[in-house]
């Protein structure tokens, strides 16, 4: 994350991934049973297929100042929020 903190979740326990695509950016959202994680930025189509491969290692946050030089063609993930699920 930003503040260098990370979080650790098991393939094993991804439900659901989903890509919405806008004009302006992307939006990956990641499903797991406690947790659902919201993914922007630019080009995330390939990531996302990555992610139904199961072939991620890590993502992160592309720096502000980097976002503007990132390659037209590649991925840049320009924020990731994770948000817990309360019980019901």
């Amino acid at each position: 994350m930003a503040d260098g903190s990370f979080f650790l979740f098991p393939y094993g326990h991804l439900g659901l991934v989903r890509l919405e695509r806008h004009s302006e950016n992307d939006r990956l959202q990641l499903s797991f049973p406690k947790h659902e994680i919201e993914i922007t930025g630019k080009h995330l189509r390939e990531l996302g297929l990555a992610f139904q491969k199961l072939a991620v290692n890590w993502v992160r946050e592309s720096p502000a100042r980097y976002a503007a030089m990132a390659n037209s063609d590649s991925a840049c993930i320009t924020s990731i929020k994770v948000n817990e699920l309360t019980e019901r």
